[in-house]
């Protein structure tokens, strides 16, 4: 049975405070800080931490500086918080959940979407009260990293459910991206250059949301990680290279995902359809193997 996002909490903030040399009274200070949080996570419907979206920290934050009581009380608060205050229990939270995004444990965006959080009295403060700019170089490299991992997913989740090659995948643009009813609608170039809708799956939808959510509404679709520029053709395939094992491509990625559809029970005029394509492309006999294989090892 699934823990309680509460016990998870709990969890978290004592692995974190083992780990770390700080005093006993800076870990009992630290507690009210991490029992507010856990207040307000049993009063929304979050089953797991990893489950929480992106914009929650900063909800959290924006109740305790609130002037209602019904809503500081939401997040454990007995009054309003100074927006000194507010920005330590910004500071304090902020490592525990970098802690353990380090760790698989807490979702990375959460923390991003609240490290330039500040109260709406932060123009009238003095110096003192200003939050710093965040220079981590931990919370710069995960953030990269979990950006080039989601990435890497989108492009070869392309390639293999829709059939993209890496200059359809180059040009494709944010607004020919949508979902509807769980399913990823995308708008890609078929034989003749015209753009057809082709659809992925439910898994696929839910990496271009991840995608989404980090790269801030950029017009291209897939891009560099610090900027709103394409990737270049040769830089996508790299990325829909393998990692480790068999080298792979944008060719043995829809050959793969032909695999998937004919072992799925389609039929050929199918997956013509969904690949944009007049006739599919004949796949050696020794590769069906080394495909199946490999899709049994990292496409599931």
């Amino acid at each position: 049975m699934t823990a309680s996002i509460s016990s998870q909490l709990d969890a978290l903030a004592n692995d974190w405070l083992a780990a770390s040399t700080r005093s006993p009274a800076t870990k009992r200070a630290y507690w009210v800080e991490i029992r507010r949080l856990q207040t307000w996570l049993m009063g929304t419907h979050v089953a797991r931490l990893m489950e929480m979206p992106s914009d929650s920290f900063r909800e959290f934050l924006d109740c305790l500086v609130s002037e209602s009581p019904l809503i500081y009380e939401q997040a454990g608060a007995q009054r309003q918080l100074k927006p000194s205050s507010a920005l330590q229990s910004k500071r304090i939270l902020s490592a525990l959940l970098l802690w353990g995004a380090e760790r698989g444990r807490t979702p990375i965006a959460v923390v991003t979407a609240a490290r330039n959080w500040a109260p709406n009295e932060y123009s009238t403060q003095s110096n003192r009260t200003k939050p710093r700019r965040i220079r981590s170089r931990r919370l710069k490299m995960h953030i990269n990293q979990d950006k080039a991992t989601v990435r890497r997913d989108f492009a070869r989740g392309l390639a293999y459910w829709l059939g993209a090659g890496p200059a359809a995948i180059c040009n494709l643009r944010s607004k020919s991206v949508s979902i509807r009813h769980g399913t990823l609608v995308v708008r890609l170039p078929d034989g003749s250059g015209n753009l057809v809708r082709s659809y992925g799956p439910p898994e696929l939808a839910e990496c271009w949301k991840k995608l989404k959510e980090i790269s801030h509404n950029a017009e291209f679709a897939v891009r560099w990680l610090n900027g709103n520029q394409p990737v270049s053709i040769s830089t996508i395939a790299r990325i829909l290279s393998g990692t480790g094992g068999v080298r792979e491509n944008s060719r043995s990625l829809r050959h793969d995902g032909i695999l998937h559809y004919l072992s799925a029970g389609w039929d050929e005029a199918e997956i013509r359809r969904q690949y944009r394509r007049q006739a599919l492309p004949q796949i050696p006999h020794w590769s069906t193997e080394v495909s199946l294989q490999r899709r049994a090892k990292k496409l599931t």
